[in-house]
């Protein structure tokens, strides 16, 4: 509790709004309209590149470049491309099968930062303080949990299931 606390109270937690590059600082040298973009970033962009906003000052029209880590501009994926002298992939990574795994779908990776999955403590006091909050992930998103004390193994994932816990003891979810 006293961690979730201090970090939600950190000024720089809130102020992303869920853009996960809003920590970055434009780097100098950049033209005067060109920002770093906070928002996500295309997954096949290069190790080291970064994604910058640039606005028109005619316009004001937004349009999205990329810069090399010399800083220079490119404008599409094809420039890229050409510049590097391969081609970028064309859909996010998939999670390979594994040989004892007998399902034939197979997940997008999610890459995540610490600040993206960081918990909220729930509004109210139907929690105890001493709990512990974490993510289980799920086929299509990661979903916030609920752990009791001094407990390795079994959750509750919802406000529901936390009082049910509370009231009778019951073996707690594991999955």
């Amino acid at each position: 509790y006293d961690e979730i606390q201090k970090k939600t109270r950190d000024p720089s937690f809130n102020k992303t709004g869920g853009l996960p590059n809003a920590h970055l600082k434009t780097p100098k040298g950049w033209p005067s309209d060109t920002k770093i973009d906070p928002g996500r970033w295309v997954f096949w962009l290069p190790e080291g590149w970064k994604q910058a906003k640039r606005t028109q000052e005619d316009s004001g029209k937004v349009l999205t470049c990329f810069f090399n880590e010399e800083n220079k501009r490119f404008w599409h994926k094809r420039d890229i491309e050409k510049f590097l002298g391969y081609e970028l992939e064309d859909r996010p990574p998939k999670e390979e099968k594994a040989e004892d795994d007998d399902t034939t779908t197979s997940t997008t990776k999610k890459y995540v930062t610490d600040d993206d999955v960081f918990p909220r403590w729930p509004e109210g006091d139907w929690l105890p303080r001493d709990w512990r909050l974490g993510f289980r992930e799920l086929p299509s998103s990661l979903h916030r949990i609920h752990v009791p004390p001094n407990q390795e193994e079994g959750f509750c994932y919802n406000k529901a299931s936390v009082l049910e816990y509370l009231k009778t003891r019951k073996k707690l979810s594991s999955v």
